[in-house]
């Protein structure tokens, strides 16, 4: 890495530490109501304290070391929330008092993600450097910081992973094994095994038979807790701060009565398919020449994002990893032409106008309530338009992966260029 390469991937920490520090100041000098202004006018909902999200965690955790049922009642926390999270997460956190210790768990989880930005691949133009930052600084990102929710350590985490997925055996064994940790502690996670593809197919099994092994002792021990914690699911909100498969089929059911969701849904999800398999078919030489760094966290970002939006609601801070397949969506943007090129580069900026999406809904709501509908409509249609194009990008690594080049039907292979598995996709270091 070159000194400028090192200049570049300063400029993200630096944008989120210098903002974070702005903020944290008007809030700690006691100017509460200008705090609170701030917030409001990037699209975020300040809480009574900071951190009110990673609260639950340590105040769950406090409870629990005092033998209470934190699935049943948890007086700890301030708003008297059931944990939701795995049972291991419990354990890990260190025992100690839940408010008091909210304030330097808040500030380890922002330290975490600040230092994670580092290991993004940024790239060197400037209009795209600004497009980075605009996404950074996103209300997405800043309402995940000001309640130091735990996907920011996810994000952390999946940003280590992508790294580790460029070096050497023994680095990709240890970003598996970071997976499984994280995997076991928010679930999601685990759709991120489907890296293990790059490998060999003796290592493929062994990782697989290892993370299926995993998965169902872990059910095995904690299958009580399990069952409380997702029973303790917030309920589903269409119109919210929330994006999911759901949203427009049951969103419009419950506008119009008439509407059955499953002929909306199933549409969406087929034009979804074709659109991505096509997309695949169409990219497969740009993808071919994605660098590495890009490649890899375009796919961890990717696989993150459409395994969530198809498999629950999530709130739009879980947002925050679009960060990691910006730069690579930026790249294909540049480096191919014609529709392809104008695809990418939508995307690209669909992705931060999503990240924006909770000030937008409240200054339509404030300034134009009539089109409040139209809005939310071109909101979840963009991130259909977004998850379709991440998919067939999945699609690409899938295909050109090692196992992907033993398993892919010959009627589809047949369209893409034959090539030995390799990076961006499948080659590996070692």
């Amino acid at each position: 890495m070159d000194r400028s390469d090192r200049y570049l991937r300063l400029i993200l920490p630096a944008a989120f530490a210098a903002a974070f520090a702005a903020v944290g100041t008007v809030r700690a000098t006691g100017h509460t109501a200008l705090y609170e202004s701030i917030m409001s006018a990037w699209g975020v909902v300040p809480f009574a304290f900071p951190f009110v999200d990673i609260h639950g965690v340590v105040a769950s955790s406090a409870c629990w070391h005092q033998g209470v049922n934190v699935y049943v009642v948890n007086p700890c926390d301030v708003l008297g929330r059931l944990f939701q999270y795995s049972p291991l997460l419990l354990s890990a956190v260190p025992r100690m008092s839940g408010l008091a210790a909210t304030p330097y768990a808040g500030l380890l989880v922002n330290g975490l993600f600040m230092l994670s930005l580092l290991l993004l691949p940024m790239p060197r133009r400037v209009a795209d450097v600004a497009l980075m930052i605009l996404a950074l600084l996103s209300s997405t990102v800043v309402f995940g910081a000001e309640r130091a929710n735990i996907d920011l350590v996810i994000f952390a985490a999946a940003a280590a992973i992508a790294a580790l997925m460029q070096r050497a055996l023994w680095a990709r064994l240890a970003g598996y094994a970071v997976i499984a940790a994280v995997a076991l502690v928010k679930y999601y996670p685990a759709t991120l095994f489907i890296l293990a593809l790059r490998e060999s197919p003796r290592r493929f099994a062994v990782i697989a038979v290892g993370a299926v092994a995993l998965g169902a002792i872990f059910a095995a021990a904690y299958h009580a807790d399990l069952a409380l914690a997702f029973g303790h699911l917030p309920e589903s909100r269409y119109f919210g701060d929330q994006f999911n498969s759901r949203n427009l089929p049951d969103g419009l059911a419950m506008i119009d009565s008439r509407i059955v969701p499953a002929l909306v849904a199933v549409p969406l999800v087929l034009a979804a398919l074709a659109g991505s398999l096509a997309l695949a078919i169409r990219s497969h030489d740009a993808w071919r020449q994605l660098p590495p760094r890009e490649a890899t966290f375009l796919t961890v970002g990717a696989v993150l994002l459409v395994g969530c939006f198809f498999a629950g609601q999530n709130v739009v801070y879980r947002g925050i990893f679009l960060l990691l397949v910006l730069p690579g969506l930026m790249k294909l943007g540049r480096s191919t032409a014609g529709s392809l090129s104008r695809i990418f580069g939508a995307t690209a900026g669909i992705a931060v106008c999503l990240m924006w999406s909770e000030l937008f809904r409240d200054a339509v709501r404030a300034a134009l309530p009539s089109l409040a509908f139209v809005y939310w409509l071109g909101r979840e249609l963009a991130w259909w338009w977004l998850v379709t194009v991440l998919a067939g990008l999945t699609w690409c690594f899938v295909r050109e992966s090692a196992i992907g080049q033993i398993a892919v039907p010959l009627g589809i292979s047949h369209r893409f260029a034959r090539t030995p598995p390799g990076l961006p996709g499948g080659r590996n270091p070692s």
